[in-house]
């Protein structure tokens, strides 16, 4: 392991000072190891570089783009609570926003119908509704805006899984603006 500055800091991603670190502007590197795949992904960050405008839910998330709300990893999706927030850069000509979610059986059966509210930088977007299990990707048509920084918030209704204390809103895949 070899590093050529000597302030490097580390930090397990569950560990509350990875929080502070994410929310840094300094340079930083996630390594994040795919036990399946048996691969190392890596996301870097690099000072005045500007946010990614569409995120994949995989081992080379931009991390410091999340907010709060936001569980870990679990293959190629990440449950969000009842509330995600995140951040996201609008690049010019974005004419929509694009959810792509994985709805499980369970969820379906438990709710019937499961709603995704988008708000963008606190402005309702509308909402989208799922009433059957599987990979589902649903568009948000936008007005022309100004290209730049957005925070964007998902909301959902909570569903509690049998045997999960946790309450959980929706399994996003990816999400972000698309031409």
């Amino acid at each position: 392991w070899l590093y050529g500055a000597g302030d490097l800091r580390l930090a397990a991603a569950e560990a509350p000072e990875a929080r502070e670190m994410l929310r840094d502007a300094a340079p930083l590197a996630i390594l994040s190891w795919n036990r399946a795949g048996a691969t190392l992904g890596i996301a870097t960050r690099r000072p005045g570089a500007p946010d990614a405008s569409f995120i994949r839910m995989d081992h080379t998330t931009p991390l410091w783009q999340l907010g709060e709300g936001w569980f870990q990893l679990e293959a190629n999706y990440r449950w969000t609570r009842e509330r995600a927030d995140a951040r996201l850069y609008r690049p010019p000509g974005a004419r929509a926003f694009q959810l792509t979610v994985n709805v499980s059986p369970d969820h379906i059966r438990a709710m019937k119908t499961i709603g995704v509210r988008l708000f963008l930088n606190g402005e309702p977007a509308g909402a989208r509704h799922f009433s059957s299990n599987g990979w589902q990707t649903v568009r948000w048509d936008l007005a022309p805006a100004a290209d730049g920084p957005v925070s964007v918030r998902f909301e959902s209704d909570p569903f509690h899984p049998s045997g999960d204390p946790r309450a959980l809103g929706v399994a996003v895949v990816s999400f972000g603006f698309v031409d």
